[in-house]
């Protein structure tokens, strides 16, 4: 594949994962090794233009304008990245400046900064596309004045050089009026402002960036010296192909523009499809209007479910749907709930009397403005702590030690998914008796209790041997007796209207982590059917569940194969 056919295919390869931003960098790159505009053999070959700046250089410092900088080594053949078109040169950037070095920040820091003044641009009004001035800092006239070496001119190239925006730059407008650079921003200035566009093309390449991050200096902070700046070898073309790269570099990133603003639209469509789906199937309706949309679900599943995200909402959809008892029919021979919870109730006056459990305090009923929903025949509003026989209870976290140890603490990210994850524990150096609450055993639940927002109260069962491992400070232990199906109870304290109940009694200031305590989880209103239907419910949302993996593993292959392509496209057209 050549670079015509490449960008004859150009939109088709825009939808491979992070798509347009490859184009972007493979667009710089191929401007850079001369490979984006055909070579005109009319045009004056680039050691014309070098020579006309050499000389430029010589009268400007001549006439005190500029002082002779150390001579820079010559090119090595072993420096050279990529062969170039005849015609071209490489050139150390230093030999093509008149300036470039680091700004400064004024004396006093940011108490000297104002309203108004003298423009002070720092690392966060440098960007790729250009100058970001709406968040500007202002220095006094006088500061500016005395800080004559960090001026700012138009057609000047700005390149931050710390931090982690180190690498990006920005070409200063022609109607720049006047301003300073901070420390951690350095100036290019050329001495033929006329080729500005180009090098500032190669300055942003990944060329360029490349060995940005090869030379970074500084332990606690990345930082690139001026003296590895000057070094740089930059690729020269003809003074006319410059032009004309540039002109084609802008004309296709207005193209990437494009495509980036339809992909949005079209993945926004998507999104606002799938979300008003699956609203219309969870909200409160007829049985034959349920069926109706779950139908269109069915018909158009590829399409309305052809993002990740989109996907992730048919979980909770799924969920959702499955504790308010809309995903499998009820059975009018099932016994009702309120038989199921008689036999909690005895089995827990028996852990009390044989006293394996203490006697809690009684939960008020749910309110009827708890109720998220409305519940079909049989089922019951019932409180989360009236449904247990132990907890919930937090966990325990001392110091975890980095050597081995009999005890295995479990760390957050082995709940955070909402699944069990073994691989994440800590050690810890402390006796836990054989008989602690601490040890878990196979079934038991895991409540986040603090969390962000995002992920603060996520349940998850624990599924293991028993006194493998103990759990953290940052968890509660559930335990529930054998009259109800544990994974319902997962699957409903995962539901979307369960989050919320947790997310809204979330406590914590602000830039704290959010928690939620043991009388909030036992607060948390369940709907809870027969144990029959339990079971029921828990056998179609694996079914549901399944497809969901199914349809994740298509939409991962399908991304895979557009990022092998788009790699592969990239590989040839960089080769040829």
């Amino acid at each position: 594949m050549n670079t015509k056919t490449f960008f004859q295919d150009f939109e088709l390869f825009a939808d491979a994962p992070n798509g347009v931003e490859k184009l972007r960098e493979l667009i710089l790159q191929l401007a850079v090794q001369g490979k984006l505009v055909p070579q005109n053999p009319d045009d004056e070959p680039a050691s014309v233009l070098l020579e006309k700046i050499k000389k430029e250089k010589e009268r400007l410092i001549k006439e005190g304008k500029i002082k002779r900088s150390k001579s820079l080594s010559p090119v090595d053949v072993d420096e050279i990245a990529f062969g170039l078109p005849h015609g071209w040169e490489w050139v150390r950037l230093g030999e093509v400046t008149r300036k470039l070095g680091a700004g400064s920040t004024p004396k006093g820091g940011k108490k000297v900064y104002q309203k108004t003044g003298i423009k002070f641009l720092r690392s966060q009004n440098v960007w790729n596309d250009g100058l970001r001035i709406e968040n500007v800092a202002y220095i006094p006239l006088q500061i500016h004045q005395r800080m004559s070496g960090t001026h700012v001119e138009p057609g000047d190239i700005l390149l931050n050089i710390t931090g982690a925006s180190i690498g990006r730059s920005s070409v200063v407008p022609d109607n720049f009026d006047e301003g300073n650079v901070s420390q951690h921003v350095a100036i290019v200035r050329l001495i033929d402002k006329s080729i500005r566009c180009f090098i500032h093309i190669s300055l942003i390449s990944s060329y360029v960036q490349n060995l940005i991050m090869g030379v970074q200096v500084g332990i606690s902070r990345e930082g690139l010296s001026m003296s590895s700046l000057k070094d740089f070898l930059i690729p020269l073309p003809p003074f006319h192909e410059a032009k004309r790269i540039v002109a084609k570099v802008d004309a296709l990133m207005k193209l990437c523009d494009e495509l980036e603003t339809r992909q949005q639209k079209k993945r926004d469509r998507i999104l606002k499809l799938g979300q008003v789906a699956t609203t219309k199937l969870i909200t409160p309706s007829t049985p034959e209007s349920f069926k109706q949309h779950w139908k269109t679900i069915s018909d158009n599943f590829d399409l309305l479910y052809s993002t990740p995200e989109n996907v992730s909402q048919l979980r909770q959809a799924i969920l959702q749907l499955a504790v308010m008892g809309k995903l499998v029919p009820q059975n009018p021979d099932d016994e009702p709930a309120s038989v199921l919870l008689e036999k909690i109730k005895e089995e827990k006056e028996r852990l009390i009397k044989e006293g394996k459990n203490k006697k809690s305090k009684k939960l008020p009923p749910v309110d009827v403005g708890e109720m998220a929903f409305e519940v079909p025949q049989g089922w019951e509003w019932v409180r989360l702590g009236e449904l247990t026989i132990f907890g919930p209870r937090n966990g325990y976290s001392p110091k975890p030690v980095e050597y081995l140890t009999s005890v295995k603490t479990l760390t957050l990210s082995a709940t955070t998914s909402g699944k069990f994850d073994s691989q994440h524990f800590k050690y810890i150096d402390k006796q836990i008796e054989p008989d602690s609450h601490l040890w878990l055993e196979n079934q038991d639940l895991l409540i986040q209790r603090a969390n962000s927002l995002e992920y603060v109260g996520v349940a998850a069962i624990y599924k293991g041997n028993a006194k493998e491992f103990i759990y953290p400070d940052l968890m509660m232990k559930i335990r529930f007796p054998k009259y109800l199906d544990i994974n319902y109870l997962y699957q409903t304290i995962n539901s979307k209207s369960s989050r919320r109940f947790l997310r809204e009694r979330a406590s914590g200031t602000s830039g704290s982590m959010p928690k939620i305590n043991q009388l909030t989880v036992n607060s948390l209103p369940i709907p809870l059917p027969s144990l029959t239907e339990q079971h029921r419910i828990v056998t179609k949302v694996n079914q549901l569940m399944k497809l969901c993996d199914e349809l994740e593993a298509k939409l991962t292959q399908s991304i895979s194969d557009r990022d092998k392509l788009m790699s592969a496209a990239v590989r040839q057209v960089l080769a040829a």
